[in-house]
């Protein structure tokens, strides 16, 4: 009879026996009461026995008892039939729960919730907000009706197997349930601007109804207490965890960490060891969100080995996942992240995972992250452009977890000198994270925040400015002119003006910076700390050395004081004193700094860090000054293929490091040595930053003075010129254009009708050098001579 169910149901009929002593003429009649369609069958009983009564060969005696034996099969499929429309409707019933989470009323009492919050991009988050539902719900639904018609239609599903899926497509109603109420309460102040900040994020991590029709996927699900009573409250708990899950996605991590509290003692209590890791689990992942980064650590360590026994490996992978972004990003222990993410991919692949699932997307941004922390470039890359393609695949074109993989890319180009497509990749996150989140979200704030910096990397200092200016407004305008993210916006736009040439403004820009981190963090945190580095840099530029030491020198005793002054920050700080130091002429004691910060950036980054190639630079730099040569040339070229393997041969920062040895090479009289460093350099910087990038004017003004010592005047001037002329529209370094100035006046000098002009571009220089302080005494003096020989006077 199943089969027989299961052929009407389909519209399979078969050919009638050869030797049926039913007339030919029924079989129409009988097909049709067959139908599939209702529209299709007999209107009623009566019309199908009238048709049944109609006998074309007029063979009444004969036709009495076929016809009541066809008439007693129909009925008895007509039977069937309705029972297996009766379980169909029951299945669709079923299906309709999700109605009782989100409907009309939710989605009205939802954007009523999130316009009270008062945000400004409300509106355009309730709307992105209320499409992610919509699409979720009408997938819980469909899932449920498979499962029902699997299990009490189709028969193809045994119990315990409908049971899993039925526990499963329940557990995400309650996340469901939970998210969509934790969005609905009006909250106003900083804790609705936080919920509404999480909204489309949390409703788009809702977790995917198709594994709940995945019969392999349902097999590794921990197994249900055989006992009702404990099968019950294991269901319970399950559901307080999905609950608290929500929970943590709209920020209410008081609450959640309650809830996994109690479930974590329930589980432990009844030894169910799946549970209790999916606890640890979701503790940890609380733990990190508040910063507390150890006691994650903890928590997830503890979890994915308890999980070694009772979850299936898909979980494990993304415990391992979440280890692998917090040991090797937060923690910055990047051997072991790299370890924590080789295991999550390896066993993604033994679950059978598909490779285009977001679980690998997951995963290959965590190890991405350990990569970039490295200045594993090519390796990020690599994680990042795979995750992203399986994003696009999965979600669309246009999703907010695309533009996160985007905005992740962004850095990874830029540090490549890669900029048109960071740019690209920057621009095209922004744009969907305004179309989907509002301009005012802090992602898209984060976004325009990213956008600057590839243009100050670029050197189009203007559109870093503005961005910035736009950014930190926004911040302003939304959380209040006290709030720790606009520190970052403001740090940004200070950088920005530093490159301007305006280190007051800068300048002014970071104290306020350091004022609103002091007031919520307190004198001595890490962020202060940096906050005062970036200061220090910006007094550096613009000569001020003893106010860019102080800055600096505490910025290394809050690092000493709070981490022990051994990590990248240490040494960062180190590596400006030493920098501070060289710039005022005091190259021993720069010496001594560099050296430390450079076993510190060693043990921290690894010794293949772009980071120790920067630090090597300025040391050689140092070396030189003291005239050991020798010991500069190997720092610089161990500074060199530090940075061609890490960064390739056509980044920036080989060019910076060939600008160093061409200086080096002339210093020993090595004119044709230097002058190819020196244009190799010249030619990186104009492929990469285009043409007047100040920069490219530090390259040309090093080939003018190479030809002006060599008596190659019409070449030394062409080179010069163009570098006065980048730098009057790009103000840079003071000494660097002071060094410019001062040798394009004596290749110009030559010429009667140049020379007021040479005087007032050598005076310029004098000044330049004067405003730099002590460090510059003897360019002053030799600028100041070559002044009065030719008469003029201070």
């Amino acid at each position: 009879m199943q089969a027989l169910s299961a052929a009407v149901r389909g519209g399979e009929l078969s050919a009638p026996p050869v030797n049926t002593r039913v007339p030919g003429w029924l079989r129409p009649i009988i097909a049709r009461g067959l139908a599939v369609s209702p529209e299709e069958r007999w209107p009623s009983m009566d019309e199908l026995l009238a048709a049944l009564a109609r006998d074309p060969t007029r063979r009444r005696w004969l036709l009495g008892g076929a016809a009541l034996s066809v008439v007693a099969v129909v009925g008895s499929l007509f039977i069937v039939a309705a029972q297996s429309r009766q379980r169909a409707a029951s299945c669709e019933a079923r299906a309709t729960e999700v109605d009782a989470v989100w409907s009309q009323a939710a989605r009205e009492e939802l954007r009523r919730g999130l316009a009270g919050t008062g945000v400004s991009f409300a509106e355009t988050m309730a709307t992105s907000v209320i499409a992610s539902l919509d699409a979720y719900a009408a997938s819980w639904q469909r899932a449920r009706a498979e499962v029902c018609r699997a299990a009490s239609i189709e028969r193809r599903w045994a119990p315990e197997l409908a049971a899993r899926a039925d526990t499963c497509l329940d557990e995400h109603l309650v996340q469901a349930r939970a998210l969509v109420s934790g969005l609905s309460r009006p909250k106003p102040g900083p804790a609705g601007a936080g919920v509404a900040q999480q909204a489309l994020i949390a409703a788009t991590s809702l977790p995917r109804n198709e594994p709940c029709l995945d019969a392999r996927h349902l097999a590794k699900r921990p197994r249900l207490p055989e006992d009702e009573a404990a099968r019950d409250a294991y269901i319970e708990q399950r559901a307080r965890l999905a609950e608290a899950v929500a929970l943590e996605a709209v920020g209410e991590y008081e609450r959640a960490a309650e809830l996994v509290g109690r479930v974590n003692e329930q589980a432990e209590a009844r030894g169910w060891a799946s549970l209790r890791a999916g606890a640890l689990w979701q503790r940890g992942r609380l733990r990190g969100k508040l910063g507390e980064f150890e006691e994650a650590e903890e928590a997830l360590e503890a979890a994915f080995f308890l999980a070694t026994r009772s979850l299936p490996d898909v979980d494990h992978a993304m415990m391992a996942a979440d280890l692998a972004g917090l040991v090797g990003g937060k923690l910055e222990r990047h051997a072991e992240g790299e370890r924590w993410a080789a295991l999550a991919l390896a066993l993604l692949e033994r679950a059978g995972a598909p490779d285009d699932d977001l679980m690998y997307a997951d995963a290959l941004t965590s190890q991405g992250v350990v990569w970039f922390r490295q200045g594993k470039l090519e390796d990020a890359l690599a994680s990042f452009e795979r995750a992203l393609a399986i994003k696009a695949r999965v979600d669309g074109d246009d999703h907010p977890s695309l533009a996160n993989s985007l905005a992740r890319l962004g850095p990874v180009y830029a540090s490549m000198g890669r900029y048109d497509e960071a740019l690209e990749a920057q621009t095209r996150a922004l744009t969907i994270l305004r179309e989907t989140m509002g301009a005012d979200h802090p992602m898209a704030i984060s976004a325009l925040i990213n956008l600057g910096n590839v243009h100050q990397v670029q050197g189009n200092f203007d559109g870093a400015a503005r961005a910035h200016e736009r950014a930190a407004e926004s911040i302003e305008r939304t959380l209040g002119p006290s709030h720790p993210r606009l520190a970052r916006a403001l740090t940004n736009l200070a950088n920005a003006y530093g490159s301007q040439g305006r280190s007051a403004d800068a300048i002014e820009l970071f104290q306020r910076v350091i004022a609103i981190l002091e007031a919520k963090l307190g004198p001595e945190h890490i962020r202060v700390a940096r906050a005062l580095a970036n200061m220090g840099t910006a007094y550096e530029e613009m000569g001020a050395y003893d106010d860019a030491m102080r800055a600096n020198r505490r910025a290394l005793k809050i690092y000493e004081q709070t981490t022990g002054g051994e990590d990248a920050d240490a040494g960062m700080a180190l590596h400006n004193i030493g920098s501070i130091h060289g710039a005022q002429g005091a190259y021993a004691e720069a010496i001594e700094a560099l050296a430390r910060a450079l076993a510190i950036r060693e043990r921290a980054l690894g010794t293949e860090h772009p980071s120790v190639a920067e630090t090597l630079n300025n040391l050689g730099a140092a070396r030189l000054a003291l005239g050991a040569q020798d010991e500069a040339l190997a720092a610089h070229e161990r500074a060199l293929a530090i940075n061609e393997e890490a960064l390739g041969a056509s980044h920036p920062a080989v060019a910076r490091t060939r600008y160093y040895l061409g200086e080096l090479y002339r210093a020993r009289g090595e004119h044709g040595a230097a002058r190819d460093a020196h244009a190799r350099a010249l030619a990186i910087y104009e492929e990469a930053l285009g043409g007047e990038h100040p920069l490219v004017a530090l390259s040309l003004a090093a080939l003018g003075e190479l030809a002006l010592e060599r008596g190659r005047l019409a070449v030394a001037r062409a080179r010069l010129e163009r570098a006065a002329l980048i730098y009057g529209a790009h103000p840079a370094s003071a000494t660097e254009a002071a060094a410019a100035s001062f040798a394009l006046a004596r290749a110009i000098w030559p010429e009667e009708q140049q020379r007021a002009r040479a005087r007032d571009l050598a005076e310029r220089a004098r000044d330049g050098y004067r405003g730099a302080g002590d460090g510059f005494t003897a360019e002053r003096a030799e600028v100041e001579a070559w002044l009065i020989e030719r008469g003029a006077r201070d």
